[in-house]
């Protein structure tokens, strides 16, 4: 029998027996098996298995960097043990310096546990074909550098930055299963579905992580965003609206901000050279793919 603690509900488990003590190893439930054990399980609770498969993890991803892991099977038995059962740490993260972190960039076969003091949070943002949700926050980390993990979905809506804006910080926190990449030579991290937020945990690589920022300004401020890339493009250009007049001046003064700019005029010729058609619709956005002769209103 291996005991356990669920650390990610079935997804991740610290085993002692064969793999001594304070050892994590991935664990998966097959799809027609999760009915079965989606009330038995529960994180934080510890457990004894019997009959699991030890197996090769052929997944494209991991969530730690060891290719085993347990496989629950229609004759595995759970049993939830006391607390004082077995000695097993509440908590149980796989943290990684820079260098290893560097070699992950771009490949999702490894997935990644941050760790760093929460500094920065941006506002929740449509990404993509409008479907996607996304929050980013900023987090100091305990390499010292300033880096940008991106919430994706309910994890960025259901986020609360304002909890951690008050007094008593500094808040370490711990962002599990996310994947590295390199943005304008800086590493960037994304949540995954398999991603969990921890403040604060006791584990002993996180206290010393918060006695070290304990000594530093840690307020936590708003990211400043920019509002009309978070806008579909037709209430941007509605935002960036100005005259001919003022567009001119403002291109030749080099002051143009605003990378989208909207003209009211009437159009008095259509040059049909390049073969291309004017599509335009009553009370509507008029497409043009073609060049235009118009008078300013």
């Amino acid at each position: 029998m291996f005991c356990c603690r669920a650390m990610k509900f079935v997804c991740i488990f610290p085993v002692i027996g064969f793999l001594g003590w304070d050892n994590l190893m991935h664990a998966s439930v097959p799809r027609h098996l999760v009915s079965r054990f989606k009330r038995r399980v529960g994180e934080g609770k510890l457990y004894g298995l019997r009959n699991v498969k030890v197996t090769t993890n052929t997944y494209p991803y991991r969530p730690l960097a060891s290719d085993k892991k347990l496989l629950f099977l229609a004759t595995t038995e759970v049993v939830e043990l006391g607390d004082d059962a077995v000695r097993i740490a509440m908590h149980g993260f796989q943290f990684v310096g820079l260098p290893v972190l560097q070699s992950r960039a771009g490949d999702v076969t490894i997935l990644s546990d941050i760790v760093g003091c929460f500094c920065g949070y941006g506002e929740v943002e449509t990404v993509g074909d409008g479907l996607k949700r996304k929050r980013d926050i900023k987090i100091f980390t305990d390499y010292s550098v300033t880096s940008t993990i991106t919430l994706l979905g309910k994890l960025g809506e259901l986020f609360d930055p304002t909890l951690y804006t008050q007094d008593g910080g500094p808040y370490v926190m711990v962002v599990t299963s996310v994947t590295v990449k390199t943005y304008q030579r800086a590493l960037t991290f994304a949540t995954t579905s398999g991603s969990r937020i921890y403040v604060n945990p006791d584990e002993q690589h996180v206290s010393s992580v918060r006695e070290r920022f304990s000594a530093l300004s840690t307020k936590v401020v708003a990211l400043e965003g920019t509002s009309a890339s978070k806008l579909p493009p037709e209430e941007a250009m509605f935002v960036n609206r100005m005259t001919v007049d003022d567009l001119v001046g403002a291109t030749c003064s080099g002051e143009l901000k605003a990378a989208i700019a909207t003209l009211k005029v009437i159009i008095t010729a259509v040059n049909t050279r390049f073969g291309c058609l004017l599509h335009a619709c009553a009370l509507r956005q008029i497409t043009l793919r073609q060049l235009l002769l118009f008078d300013t209103l």
